[in-house]
This record gives C-alpha cells, sequence and structure tokens, in this order.
C-alpha cells in the first residue's frame, strides 16, 4: 500500500499539483484515506452480508462524527487497526442483531453515555497535539453533535427504530472505550 500511495505522490509533484515540501503531508493524508477507504469497504460487505448495512452505516456516521473531536485509541499498524475495527464493528452488528435493547433502556443508556462522552477529556494522539484555541472549538463541535445524536435518539424512539436505537448505544459505548483505552495508552506511553 506505501508503494501505490508513494506512486501517487509522486506523480501529484511531477504534475504540480502540490509542492516539494508537502509531500510528507499528501503521501500520509493519501496513506491514511486509503487505509480507511479500505476498512470501511470490508466493513460494508460484511454488513451486507449479516443484512445489516444500513446499521452499519450509521454506526461510522455517529462514530467518524464523535470520534473526530473526542480521539481515542491509535494501532501503530494498519493491519492491526484494519483487524481491530471490522472485528468491533462486525460484533458491534451482531450485537445489535442478537440483543436489541428494549427502547427506553436505549434512551437513558444514551441518554447516560453521551454524558459520559461530554465529560470525559478529549484523547489527544501524540502525531496531533491540540492547542487551546482548537480545544475550545472542538468542544463546541461535539456539543453539537452530541446534541445531534440526542435528537435523533428521540426520533428513533418515537418512530420505533429498535435497532437503531440499539446501534447508537453500543456505538457509543465503543466510542467511550476507545476514548478510556486512548487515555491509558497515553498515560502509559509518558512513564
Amino acid at each position: 500500500m506505501e508503494k501505490i500511495v508513494t506512486i501517487l505522490t509522486n506523480y501529484l509533484v511531477e504534475k504540480n499539483a502540490i509542492i516539494k515540501e508537502d509531500y510528507e503531508i499528501y503521501k500520509y493524508g493519501l496513506l491514511t484515506g486509503l487505509e480507511m477507504v479500505i476498512c470501511i469497504f470490508i466493513c460494508f460487505l460484511i454488513s451486507l452480508k449479516i443484512n445489516m448495512f444500513g446499521e452499519c452505516i450509521l454506526f461510522f456516521i455517529l462514530f467518524f462524527s464523535v470520534r473526530s473531536f473526542v480521539g481515542g485509541v491509535h494501532m501503530k499498524k494498519f493491519f492491526s487497526c484494519l483487524i481491530c475495527s471490522c472485528i468491533v464493528v462486525t460484533l458491534t452488528l451482531l450485537t445489535v442483531r442478537e440483543f436489541p435493547l428494549p427502547k427506553i433502556i436505549s434512551m437513558l443508556l444514551s441518554f447516560g453515555e453521551i454524558v459520559v462522552i461530554f465529560f470525559m477529556s478529549p484523547v489527544e494522539n501524540v502525531n496531533r497535539p491540540v492547542n487551546e484555541e482548537e480545544s475550545l472549538v472542538f468542544l463546541c463541535r461535539i456539543r453539537k453533535i452530541l446534541i445531534g445524536i440526542f435528537l435523533l435518539t428521540v426520533l428513533f424512539y418515537f418512530i420505533d427504530f429498535i435497532n437503531y436505537l440499539s446501534i447508537v448505544v453500543y456505538t457509543l459505548g465503543v466510542i467511550i472505550v476507545s476514548m478510556a483505552l486512548g487515555n491509558l495508552k497515553n498515560k502509559i506511553s509518558v512513564y
């Protein structure tokens, strides 16, 4: 995969689409994007196989919108990340299918998880430190996203979308676990 991205980035430099000084930034971005597309594609294939494509889309919408601003645990190698991500998504979907939660339980758990995420400290990545100004922007955005998720949960409650209510609960739970593991990993790395 690294070779493909190197060839593509070299091509962009040759065609003057990017300047040579930005080579590493574009290479990293292209590599990350390609890895993410591969992971999402595999997860979509799995979700189609188990007939839960809509739930998988909702999982990714929730996960990426929240995780972008609160952080979480990161793997060092793509293959580890790919395997872990596919397992987490598949287990989440299978859990929703096998153990859908009652409506009222989903509402209460979702609200509790939203509160937990709101008060948890965002997980900083050593590769991307966040300054105070960015932190305030992230806080404002995550508040809006969490309010949106709460309203979406209320909508799912009233239109009896049980699986989607359960996806919200389990996805927010995955995010909380990821944040906790990311904070733990950062603390261990410091020592």
